[in-house]
């Protein structure tokens, strides 16, 4: 399955290490999660055949600034993600807010739209 997160601070990294930590449990019920693309507000990173999430981690431990790890780029979006044919699931980690559900409202719609699967953090969306 490959995948797109959107949103990459703390629960974002939390699910990266969380993804790699089971990574051996998913596989064993045959689940092969592939993260291709990890966007925020600042750019993102896109890595077909997916990002190497150790070395991520290691990287964002140290470096902070996704969009210099390898694939990295300030012009990628949202939408850049939301129209790859190949991703199957995007994931959305963004910040909530309560009185407009943005940016995750957006997000939520514009990947729907494009025929994507959504899970999403926050509860702005839905309120």
């Amino acid at each position: 399955m490959k995948i797109g997160l959107i949103g990459y601070g703390g629960v974002g990294k939390a699910f990266v290490r969380l993804l790699e930590m089971q990574k051996s449990v998913l596989e064993k019920e045959g689940l092969h999660i592939e993260v291709d693309y990890i966007v925020d507000c600042g750019g993102g990173i896109y890595q077909p055949g997916g990002i190497d999430l150790p070395s991520l981690i290691e990287f964002t431990a140290s470096q902070g600034n996704l969009t210099d790890f390898i694939g990295g780029s300030t012009s990628l979006t949202v939408w850049d993600m939301a129209t790859d044919s190949d991703i199957d699931l995007a994931v959305i980690m963004t910040p909530t807010n309560k009185e407009t559900g943005q940016p995750g409202l957006a997000y939520t719609g514009a990947l729907l739209q494009e025929g994507k699967h959504v899970v999403i953090s926050d509860k702005g969306p839905v309120m």
